[in-house]
């Protein structure tokens, strides 16, 4: 098995055939990129012998691992896993990029370019559980391993029928709206607790009520020919009774929104002086806690958290809609209507060098300082964030390193761009 810490962050990614060949030009990217402390892994024949195989999703494709030297440390949000998984699955161009912690069944952000895979990603899940049997029931008491390795090889004949663009549109009618974001040309499912904390349970939830609604359909749509082969006796005998599944369908949540829940409600369970804790997906809510600002002035920005940086909501926004906000975000009308009559500009920040363009080619460290411009301990660079904006990309010295703050005013000074983002004057 790879060389990897318990409870070291993890990207598992699925990519194209002769990618293995490029990961030493990738890993050197990351680490130009700010990645330092992670490596990238292909598989060596060993990764589908870990708890996590990806068989027979991964079919013919290579397999792919980023990892980081140093475990999480207790209550370390997973954003710096996220940026990492997103970086790697754009220059890999990966089908299925799964951003959790090694050791742990679960993810806690899901990549991928097309629904299918995430589909396959939540049969997973019921492939290899084994309290989980081939028509979707729960498996009552210990199976033995005779019995568990009856059952997992009925579910991979099964895999096939489950798997086909017909069970993929389904999955997406069922998946709650606004669940699946466009990220940077991909889509991602989030599913991590308050302040981009990692709780696995979210996504088993989520993935094992989505996989089993696909499983015992195809159980009792096969059930009456079954019967017909198998029993010819003239009164058949009663159908099975239904499934139990994680939550009763009928309580009027989404199975996101059940997931977490479920989620919520277990942690309360276990812990022995829970502290009361509500999370309620409601539009109040703001996505993982990081609220947008808006600076008031002559030409008023709007400053976007890296964590929210989305071209769509910079589109909506800029178009006139505050629909994609929450109320405590909304400025007063006029303030709105000023700033999309200034030009929508806004400042955000990106946590590497290589989400930005210049001539058509991703930006590393050397090639930003040769073509940059200094002003005092800043250097600023006119450039492209990709389906988002022409931007002026400011790397700012700070004591842990540097961070990269954007706006989309190529007029603004550096020192502007980067006030308003670190929220302090800069001189």
């Amino acid at each position: 098995m790879p060389d990897v810490p318990r409870g070291a962050p993890l990207v598992d990614l699925l990519v194209p055939i002769g990618t293995s060949k490029a990961l030493p030009d990738v890993q050197t990217r990351l680490e130009l990129a700010g990645g330092a402390g992670w490596r990238l892994l292909a598989d060596d024949g060993a990764m589908e012998t870990s708890m996590i195989p990806s068989m027979p999703l991964r079919g013919s494709l290579e397999r792919v691992w980023a990892v980081r030297s140093m475990p999480m440390m207790q209550g370390e949000p997973l954003q710096e896993a996220v940026g990492i998984g997103m970086e790697v699955a754009i220059t890999t161009q990966a089908h299925l990029a799964a951003v959790g912690i090694y050791g742990v069944i679960g993810w806690g952000v899901v990549l991928f370019d097309e629904p299918k895979w995430l589909y396959g990603l939540t049969l997973l899940e019921w492939l290899y559980n084994p309290r989980l049997a081939a028509d979707g029931t729960i498996v009552e008491g210990e199976p033995d391993a005779a019995a568990a390795e009856a059952n997992l090889r009925a579910k991979v004949r099964l895999y096939p029928r489950l798997f086909t663009p017909e069970a993929v549109s389904r999955f997406v009618s069922r998946v709650p709206p606004g669940a699946i974001q466009d990220v940077e040309g991909m889509q991602a499912l989030t599913l991590l607790g308050p302040g981009g904390t990692f709780d696995p349970r979210y996504w088993q939830s989520f993935s094992v009520q989505m996989a089993l609604a696909e499983v015992q359909a195809l159980s009792q749509a096969a059930a009456p020919k079954n019967l017909a082969e198998n029993q010819p006796a003239p009164a058949p005998p009663p159908p099975p009774g239904p499934p139990a599944p994680p939550s009763p369908p009928d309580d009027g949540l989404t199975p996101l929104q059940r997931a977490r829940r479920d989620a919520e409600r277990k942690a309360a369970e276990a812990a022995a002086n829970p502290e009361p804790e509500v999370v309620v997906p409601e539009p109040e809510v703001v996505a993982d806690g990081e609220a947008v600002r808006w600076i008031d002035g002559e030409r008023p920005v709007l400053v976007i958290p890296g964590g929210r940086l989305d071209a769509a909501l910079v589109r909506e926004l800029q178009g006139g809609s505050l629909s994609s906000l929450a109320r405590s975000e909304r400025p007063a009308g006029s303030l709105f209507e000023r700033w999309v009559h200034a030009g929508g500009h806004f400042v955000t920040e990106v946590p590497f060098l290589s989400r930005l363009f210049l001539d058509n080619a991703p930006l590393h460290g050397q090639s930003f300082k040769e073509a940059a411009t200094a002003d005092g301990d800043l250097l600023w660079l006119d450039c492209h964030l990709p389906r988002v904006a022409r931007v002026r990309a400011v790397r700012v010295p700070v004591p842990e390193g540097r961070r990269i703050v954007l706006g989309s005013d190529r007029e603004a000074s550096a020192s502007s761009i980067a006030g308003a983002i670190l929220n302090v004057s800069m001189g």
